[in-house]
């Protein structure tokens, strides 16, 4: 439907559905099974972003192996990290990766609030 539809892309393993609830062989899952309907013909953003700095790096490197266009970063939830720390948090990601990265800012869901400035 989408392709017929002239979607520009998908957002895979976001925050909001069930993704943190998936194992690591389910999110290689859904991304070979995006891969395969849609790859290359729309652009495929996966959600990488966890509390952990790390993490995110692994996730991102990954979902780059499967196919993604870019990654959907949110920002640290429960830990609360200053803007500091948030700058320093999504540029230890953007330096270590060769994804563009979409930081996603949902403060209801994770304690902090990105700073515009």
């Amino acid at each position: 439907w989408h392709k017929a539809e002239g979607t520009n892309g998908v957002v895979i393993l976001g925050t909001t559905g069930e993704a943190s609830t998936l194992t690591s062989a389910e999110k290689e899952e859904v991304m070979a099974a995006t891969r395969e309907e849609v790859g290359g013909e729309m652009a495929i953003l996966v959600g990488t972003g966890t509390i952990s700095t790390e993490a995110t790096i692994a996730a991102t490197k990954q979902a780059k192996l499967f196919g993604a266009d870019a990654a959907l970063v949110v920002t640290p939830y429960y830990v609360k990290p200053s803007q500091a720390g948030l700058v320093a948090h999504f540029t230890r990601i953007a330096d270590a990766v060769e994804l563009p990265i979409v930081l996603y800012n949902v403060p209801g869901r994770t304690g902090v609030d990105m700073s515009v400035e």
